[in-house]
């Protein structure tokens, strides 16, 4: 289900900027309609799968190594620990774009799975959630903890994270842990494997949580969402065939969460048979990212409810910005061929967004 490494080689595939505005109340809404590019970077470096929060700086991998750089190459870092072989896609910069939180490749080379922290100027990480475990052969010392899915406390200072103990199959304990290390704080439980656990997001404000789950490892997953500490779950998405729903993420203001999956974007012949959807928080039928097309690779602006997506056609591909969700697309620019060496697009404050086009990646500015 989660072929990593598969995904960025086969589909030749991000992961959104915060805002500076307090998490959960986004400025006023994009005018799309006088958007245009204003500006294009060529990355250099790297087939970059991320923009720092603040746009400056990219993340890509090198050699099972997780590297940061500027946009043109320079003050490269990466990994430097023999004892860490990070999962290549799915990391989470923190709000400040000074450290990165990611984990062991559990699912591709068995690697017991611990939470690390990385200094992005220096490349130097930390285990902050040693067991003392690194590798894991499906039966396990009865004291290892399995730690994925790290992603950033609202205000930078811990890293939450989904654990199972390996003598205990049916219980996910979400924790929060200190980024300089620590002891683990439990925010909530939830019910299953953390195999067949596919996806987890929180809302900018950390109270509410979605995640994805799969039967068995089936190649389609079922979305719940609830209050991250406590209460019943709800169904917002049920399992599909061919569907894995394996990529989510919360809008900035917390009121809707974009379920998209990993599956199509797989295929070498993708030719955008996108089936993201949007589900209100509150309730309510799912809608699309944008009216009447295919949306792929689809992400949030970093400070409104506005969405930036490729859309495919039969003989090119555009970039396109819908103002709200559901809404009318807008397109920024076209090439023969775009995509995302990401899960998603990434759009960082000051409105750049990275992509890959038919030269390779590319960071654009949009404005008016």
């Amino acid at each position: 289900m989660r072929r990593v490494l598969a995904v960025a080689l086969v589909a030749a595939l991000g992961i959104a900027g915060c805002s500076q505005k307090t998490a959960g109340h986004p400025q006023r809404p994009l005018d799309v309609a006088r958007l245009k590019v204003t500006g294009t970077q060529v990355v250099k470096g790297g087939l970059a799968s991320s923009l720092a929060p603040d746009g400056q700086r990219v993340a890509f991998t090198s050699e099972n190594k997780l590297c940061v750089a500027d946009i043109d190459g320079a003050h490269k870092v990466c990994t430097h620990d023999d004892k860490l072989r990070p999962e290549l896609l799915r990391y989470s910069w923190s709000r400040d774009g000074t450290k990165l939180a990611l984990t062991d490749n559990f699912f591709e080379v068995a690697l017991e799975p611990d939470i690390w922290v990385m200094d992005t100027s220096t490349g130097d990480v930390r285990d902050v959630t040693d067991d003392g475990v690194n590798v894991w052969n499906g039966i396990g010392d009865a004291t290892a903890l399995l730690d994925e899915w790290p992603s950033w406390s609202a205000d930078g200072a811990d890293v939450r994270l989904a654990r199972q103990r390996s003598d205990n199959r049916s219980t996910i304990q979400l924790e929060s842990v200190p980024a300089d290390g620590g002891k683990p704080h439990e925010i909530g439980t939830i019910s299953g494997r953390i195999a067949d656990l596919v996806a987890v997001a929180w809302s900018p404000d950390g109270k509410t949580v979605a995640w994805t789950m799969t039967a068995s490892g089936a190649p389609k997953g079922t979305t719940h969402i609830r209050s991250a500490s406590r209460g019943s779950d709800r169904v917002v998405l049920p399992a599909k065939p061919g569907l894995d729903n394996s990529l989510l993420s919360f809008s900035p203001d917390g009121a809707y969460l974009l379920i998209d999956s990993l599956s199509p974007y797989e295929q070498a012949s993708y030719v955008g048979q996108s089936a993201a959807s949007i589900i209100a928080v509150d309730g309510g039928k799912s809608m699309p990212v944008a009216s009447g097309e295919n949306a792929s690779w689809s992400t949030w602006a970093p400070d409104s409810d506005a969405l930036a997506y490729i859309h495919y056609g039969k003989t090119s591909s555009t970039l396109r910005i819908v103002g709200i969700p559901g809404g009318q697309g807008h397109t920024m620019r076209e090439s023969e061929r775009m995509l995302s060496y990401g899960l998603r697009l990434s759009w960082s404050r000051g409105n750049r967004i990275l992509l890959s086009d038919t030269n390779g990646p590319v960071v654009l500015t949009v404005g008016s």
